[in-house]
């Protein structure tokens, strides 16, 4: 997913949201496209450079109170018109990496690993092997995501427990104990 998004141009890929006086993209990153007709501000520190609905809300929400109902609202359907074309073109060079094809995939494997882990947590067998799978799947539940399991995202917590099990322990949980125990005594 790397190699699509970097092929991507910039306006199209997440961003800061705003664009300072002189020229510098600060603020929070988000996914909005970039208008890159929005210059740097000549009055204020800053300006939205990758506008969401609900800024162009706001937006008409404020001008409502100083520029009238109708001059508000010609303004408000402006600017949705702008937002749909520019996140429509954005659609488009997404496409054109085959982001969104890579996206569904990843989720498929996400929600594969969710079911891998629910189905670990409930088996009935209390061996150690068991108990061991059950102590990493439960380490790692909360953090998982795209990517291979990482021991920095919090199994350190378990490896005493899963230590006390170690000797138990048979076939490739044994290994994969052993891998992790190693690494968890190597970052210490």
């Amino acid at each position: 997913m790397d190699a699509a998004t970097d092929a991507m141009p910039a306006w199209v890929k997440p961003g800061p949201k705003y664009i300072a006086r002189g020229g510098r993209y600060e603020g929070k990153i988000v996914d909005e496209p970039m208008d890159e007709t929005v210059a740097p501000p000549e009055i204020g520190d800053f300006q939205i450079v990758r506008r969401s609905l609900a800024d162009a809300r706001r937006q008409y929400k404020f001008a409502q109170n100083w520029a009238g109902a109708a001059c508000a609202k010609k303004n408000y359907v402006a600017e949705l018109r702008e937002l749909a074309r520019l996140r429509m073109r954005q659609r488009t060079e997404m496409q054109k990496v085959g982001l969104p094809e890579l996206e569904r995939s990843r989720d498929a494997l996400i929600d594969r690993q969710y079911d891998v882990a629910s189905a670990i947590l409930d088996i009935e067998d209390h061996s150690s092997n068991a108990v061991a799978a059950k102590i990493i799947v439960a380490g790692f539940y909360q953090w998982m995501g795209p990517g291979p399991i990482d021991l920095d995202d919090g199994l350190d917590h378990f490896t005493s427990a899963l230590a006390a099990l170690q000797p138990g322990l048979t076939g490739q949980i044994a290994v994969d104990v052993a891998e992790i125990h190693a690494r968890c005594e190597g970052q210490s």
